[in-house]
């Protein structure tokens, strides 16, 4: 056998050992659909810190006053072992709702007649009007940049799932700076 060949299996002999010892490294999928959902979101949750970190690091390498530097980086791990905690609690809060709903997967009823028209809600919310043709005008108490937003409701929507939808047009400023 030459040598050529020799390294060529050891190399795949290397690459199967490592895809089998990174596969036991993530959290063993045991528990029902839900668990492995929830178990997949945290880990979702806990890359995305992973990812924020790395872009503040890069951002605050770049800081040319060593002591605001150091401190830029103190914020960011401060930062991150807080959100290490919220991806913990939301991990706890789909595992205490596993407990409740089951581990079973579910497809929700999207059907059309499970919604409510969005041109005449048969239940609308008095605190969150969102039915089509409201206006909302917003002033704030400093009356920064003139001080007031507007927001209508529309009938333009989007259609999820075959259910209709209504839309809501962007903040606007009546000066055209928003």
């Amino acid at each position: 056998m030459s040598k050529r060949r020799i390294l060529a299996r050891l190399a795949v002999g290397f690459a199967f050992v490592m895809l089998g010892t990174m596969a036991g490294m993530g959290r063993a999928q045991t528990g029902g659909y839900c668990t492995q959902t929830a178990d997949t979101l945290l880990d979702a949750c806990k890359a995305s810190v992973i990812d924020d970190g790395a872009v503040g690091k890069a951002v605050f390498i770049n800081v040319t006053d060593s002591n605001a530097r150091t401190a830029c980086l103190d914020d960011l791990a401060n930062s991150q072992d807080e959100a290490n905690r919220l991806c913990e609690g939301q991990h706890d809060t789909r595992l205490a709702a596993c407990g409740v709903l089951g581990e079973d997967r579910y497809d929700p009823d999207f059907r059309p007649a499970r919604f409510d028209n969005p041109r005449r809600p048969s239940n609308p919310n008095a605190y969150f009007p969102l039915g089509v043709g409201k206006h909302w005008k917003y002033r704030t108490a400093t009356q920064v940049n003139g001080g007031c937003r507007e927001r209508d409701q529309t009938d333009r929507g989007r259609e999820l799932y075959r259910v209709p939808g209504s839309g809501l047009r962007g903040w606007s400023d009546p000066r055209g700076h928003g």
